[in-house]
């Protein structure tokens, strides 16, 4: 499982993607999702092939929720439920 970072980050949350992408990799990881940078546009976010819908869906869900959480400047500080 990973979430990727591109250039396109910046326009819609106002942080630079390598800044994001730095502060994204402790909190992901713990829920074991890997940060990758990538340069250009398109084609980021979470991406995680070969699982079922249901379980995409419910890790995506807690993807996003760390990642605003973050953005927020409110990062989780202990172990991800």
């Amino acid at each position: 499982m990973r979430y990727i970072v591109t250039d396109d980050f910046v326009a819609a949350h106002g942080w630079t993607a390598d800044k994001t992408a730095k502060a994204l990799m402790e909190p992901l990881a713990r829920i074991g999702v890997m940060v990758e940078r990538a340069r250009g546009f398109g084609h980021g976010g979470f991406q995680s092939h070969g699982l079922a819908a249901e379980v995409f869906r419910m890790k995506n869900a807690e993807v996003i929720r760390i990642v605003r959480q973050v953005l927020d400047g409110r990062p989780p500080a202990g172990p991800i439920d």
